[in-house]
């Protein structure tokens, strides 16, 4: 089985300048002012660089020619790939994997590029209207795109737009995969074929199944993994008792790519070839976002007013995934457990064998936000009018409360480097615990003592390790790479976070808040939380509107 982590190999002579569509060169300037020459950009990725928009980039550092272009595909390989493992870029030189894969290795770039945040955000923007040029107007259909956009969403995040594009590229990245006849198996028995051509006389007798390559197999599961977590992480969630938030449409018009047992035969199929260490990762997170879909289709959290659509008392519901979950936890394979601290020999190496548990932080972040998914179900008044109910539906809370625990103990956890690599599945549930835990901290219903769980739990207290974890980061960035004050995503992170820490402060006090405070300030410059506006979250956790508490 072969490890992710690969070393630097030396790079071809030839540059990128060599490849046919690559005439442009373009010298950019070193930090201390210096003309750097060296091997060319493509012009697909310099043409980007316009500086009439944004005359900044001119002034940085940018990943303008081969040997840059290939430390970002180290970045990826190294820090980046760890924890989406299901594009994984062969150690190529950077001029094969641009002639094999254009458009991948343009997001890999995008991806790997967060110690330059202009430059990151400016190139995403510019990919999101490649896509939809190639395959909306263009109609291509190609692997080397499918790729590229499950990278694009992954780390969407960092590149956001004033809208979210979201749904739209999830939709092209199923839409692509079934127009490469990824998303189902071919085999003798398909009547298309039959019907459409007249050479086949003895329909059913044939063999001639395709096989899927492996870097398929990771695309496949890759769009199950991305479209199932956005339709589980932005499940409306509406109690007309209770209101927790309220979650815009868009994204519930998704529905994510069915797990069949077509895709779990090509899951097994990975894992017997043991090609990389990583795919016993990938197998955790699709397990474990199969158990997430399968909770919110067995728990109407739809329509949590209407307890009749369930067949069976909840707690039955609860209990039976209850062990499904506990099951898959005790069948993950060693490398994926963890034991609550992270700890990594080199800093550039955390992806080998002695920081597999940092390896795994996305899969204990995807498997405590299952759990409290799966216990969210103890909000609702609606699920539990039976009076024997109050007993079990303190015992759901509480394991909701557990599992918050459990979650911020991982995320805070992390290293200070790691705030800035992890991909959107690791960054959205934060948004989602936060959002229940408020709701712990404030539910008042029969047996449910708030304070008891403020004494296990403190929110204000867990929201300040936040804040302090992402100026940990900052000071981190600054030490290494940083001429900002700040980096852009964790100041987008603590600006929502304090908001979301007054909002729950203010629901417990009614009286105005003081505006010599600048904390309260802060407050008051943004809408009232029932009528917080759907970019709020934009590029945390898009469209999530939280309401009065």
């Amino acid at each position: 089985m072969r490890s992710v982590e690969t070393t630097a190999q030396p790079h071809s002579s030839d540059s990128f300048a060599s490849h046919p569509s690559t005439s442009h060169v373009m010298s950019p300037t070193s930090p201390s002012g210096e003309t750097r020459h060296g091997p060319s950009i493509p012009l697909p990725l310099s043409a980007l660089l316009t500086t009439e928009e944004e005359p900044q980039l001119a002034m940085r550092p940018l990943p303008a020619n081969e040997d840059d272009v290939a430390a970002c595909l180290q970045i990826y390989r190294e820090e980046l790939a760890p924890h989406f493992p299901f594009v994984i870029i062969p150690d190529i030189p950077a001029s094969d994997l641009y002639a094999k894969s254009p458009f991948l290795c343009k997001t890999v770039v995008m991806a790997a590029s967060y110690k330059q945040r202009s430059f990151q955000h400016h190139l995403g923007s510019q990919l999101t209207e490649e896509l939809g040029r190639r395959l909306l107007v263009e109609g291509e259909k190609s692997f080397d795109v499918l790729q590229g956009l499950l990278v694009h969403i992954a780390w969407y995040h960092v590149h956001f737009n004033q809208i979210s594009q979201m749904t739209n590229l999830l939709q092209l990245a199923i839409a692509m995969l079934a127009d490469l006849g990824l998303n189902r198996p071919t085999h003798a028995n398909d009547r298309r074929k039959f019907m459409f051509d007249s050479s086949r006389i003895n329909y059913g007798f044939l063999v001639e199944a395709r096989t899927l390559k492996n870097e398929e197999r990771r695309a496949l599961l890759g769009c199950f993994y991305v479209s199932s977590v956005c339709v589980v992480l932005f499940w409306p969630m509406i109690d007309p008792m209770l209101t927790l938030f309220r979650v815009s449409a868009i994204f519930r018009r998704v529905n994510a790519l069915e797990y069949t047992s077509y895709l779990e035969k090509e899951l097994h199929t990975l894992l017997d070839s043991h090609e990389y260490e990583s795919d016993l990762l990938l197998a955790g997170l699709v397990q474990v976002q199969q158990i997430a879909e399968r909770i919110v289709q067995a728990v109407p959290y739809d329509e949590p007013d209407n307890p009749h659509v369930l067949h069976a008392p909840i707690i039955l519901h609860l209990k039976t995934l209850q062990r499904e979950l506990e099951s898959q936890a005790q069948s993950i394979p060693p490398v994926l457990k963890h034991n609550g601290s992270f700890r990594c020999n080199c800093e550039r190496s955390i992806c080998k064998r002695s920081a597999n548990h940092v390896l795994a932080v996305v899969f204990i972040l995807n498997k405590h936000n299952a759990e409290v998914l799966l216990h969210e179900s103890g909000l609702y008044h609606s699920f539990w009018q039976t009076p024997s109910s109050t007993t079990e539906r303190i015992n759901v809370l509480w394991r909701c409360l557990r599992s918050v625990k459990a979650f911020w103990d991982t995320f805070l956890s992390i290293p200070d480097h790691m705030v800035f690599t992890l991909p959107y599945s690791g960054w959205g549930p934060s948004t989602y615990i936060i959002l229940i835990f408020s709701r712990l901290f404030t539910l008042e219903c029969p047996g449910w003592d708030p304070q008891v769980a403020r004494e296990a739990l403190d929110f204000p207290t867990v929201v300040d390790a936040i804040l302090a974890k992402m100026e940990s980061a900052t000071r981190y960035a600054k030490s290494r790479w940083l001429i900002e004050n700040y980096d852009e995503l964790c100041e987008r992170v603590t600006e929502r976070v304090k908001f979301i820490k007054l909002s729950v402060l203010q629901s417990q006090r009614s009286a105005k808040p003081d505006s010599d405070n600048p904390d309260e300030q802060l407050y008051n410059n943004f809408a009232p939380p029932t009528v917080l506006a759907d970019d709020f979250w934009e590029g945390l956790m898009k469209d999530c509107e939280p309401l009065q508490f």
